[in-house]
């Protein structure tokens, strides 16, 4: 099967919404919500991608313009643009396939027509591993780390 990475189209958006649906469904990641509809539709026309196969959609990426206002600091100048990765998916029966991989070359080829030379990406990933050495492989670095851990249970009385 060849898999195209194509531009979004607002004819993608219910595709891509149920797909959110399925993610958010499974688990997988740590407090996702499925995008609404009208938050995606924002997206079109802009760094906002699909993996198709012939007939469906198997993967999707969008990321959103921003300026470091001090807070990236660490890692870019004051006042550079740069792309934040809102979300990147793949369906799991078409991972470890290199599609992930197109659609980020998507998302920095979109960046470089604007100018932009700066990406960012956050997980909250259960599988912190795999999606560590996913984004290496695309050429990222790791810039912090986060964890938590929930309280103790109270002693019963």
């Amino acid at each position: 099967m060849k898999t195209v990475i194509r531009a979004a189209t607002i004819e993608d958006i219910p595709q891509v919404v149920t797909l959110e649906e399925q993610w958010e469904a499974s688990n997988e990641t740590i407090g996702l919500r499925a995008s609404a509809k009208e938050s995606l539709v924002s997206f079109v026309g802009h760094c906002f991608f699909v993996a198709t196969d012939p007939g469906s959609i198997v993967g999707f990426v969008y990321a959103r313009s921003k300026r470091n206002d001090g807070s990236m600091s660490a890692i870019f100048n004051d006042g550079d643009e740069y792309l934040e990765l809102e979300a990147l998916y793949v369906v799991p029966e078409r991972r470890s396939m290199g599609i992930g991989k197109q659609l980020i070359e998507a998302i920095l080829d979109c960046g470089n027509l604007h100018g932009i030379r700066h990406i960012s990406a956050f997980s909250s990933t259960r599988d912190v591993d795999r999606v560590l050495r996913f984004y290496r492989s695309c050429g990222f670095e790791s810039w912090g780390l986060q964890v938590f851990r929930s309280g103790r249970k109270s002693p019963a009385s």
